[in-house]
């Protein structure tokens, strides 16, 4: 069971929602409690990567949403989604998401 998500690119001025699922990572009948996300630098340079982070993540069932927003053109982030579920355990999944230059 990998800890790592696709997750797709975005150009920088794009606000958009960025969805993991947990259900391979859940044992059977543990729900999320809560959620939480944060975002490093991969590759590039931004000197504030948490500012690429619109709002809380949220819970639908085995998912979590988080919004990205911004970031620095080629820049490449890692996103880590992190929940509580509801045995109390910690569990994580991670995916590397760039922010792509537009077209001239």
């Amino acid at each position: 069971m990998s800890n790592f998500v696709t997750l797709l690119p975005k150009l920088p001025n794009e606000k958009v929602p960025r969805t993991v699922d947990f259900i391979s990572k859940l044992p059977s009948g543990i729900t999320i409690a809560s959620a939480a996300t944060t975002a490093t630098v991969y590759s590039g340079n931004d000197s504030s990567p948490s500012s690429i982070l619109s709002g809380s993540p949220t819970i639908s069932g085995t998912k979590v949403t988080q919004v990205l927003q911004a970031g620095v053109s080629g820049c490449i982030y890692q996103i880590a989604f992190g929940i509580v579920g509801s045995d109390g355990n910690d569990y994580q999944l991670q995916g590397y998401f760039a922010v792509t230059p537009g077209l001239p």
